[in-house]
């Protein structure tokens, strides 16, 4: 059975009105109970990842970091 779990949305940040810069925000929330009498006790919370697009450090860069 397929059931949503939660929605992402991405937003992009500008500077001014048409300037897109490369900072990115994903921000996960969870899906409403489908059964409306259990209430959601996390619907007013949200997750968000902010990152830069472009930079990408990847694991093994860290890794061997000492």
């Amino acid at each position: 059975m397929d059931e949503l779990l939660g929605k992402r949305t991405p937003l992009n940040y500008y500077e001014g009105k048409n300037s897109k810069i490369d900072w990115i925000m994903q921000e996960y929330i969870l899906a409403p109970p489908q059964d409306h009498r259990t209430p959601n006790k996390f619907e007013d919370y949200a997750l968000c990842k902010i990152y830069q697009k472009g930079s990408k450090a990847s694991t093994k860069d860290k890794s061997s970091t000492k």
